[in-house]
């Protein structure tokens, strides 16, 4: 979608749009650990395992506005 700058949005569209990107970003995220996993094979099930921890996190936080 084309956003017109000083054009009024329409707020359900400018919502299904943000949702959208953000649910592309969290399924991203999300695939971090097993993108690693192929890329590092040293890395151990634990190392994954913690990496997949810390993403969750993040996004957890972010969901609550708790970010840092």
């Amino acid at each position: 979608m084309e956003w017109n700058t000083g054009a009024l949005l329409d707020a359900g569209a400018f919502e299904n749009e943000w949702s959208g990107i953000l649910r592309t970003v969290r399924a991203g995220l999300l695939a971090v650990p097993s993108r690693v996993q192929q890329r590092l094979p040293h890395l151990t099930v634990h190392d994954v395992a913690e990496i997949d921890r810390e993403v969750r996190t993040v996004l957890k936080e972010i969901g609550t506005g708790q970010v840092g």
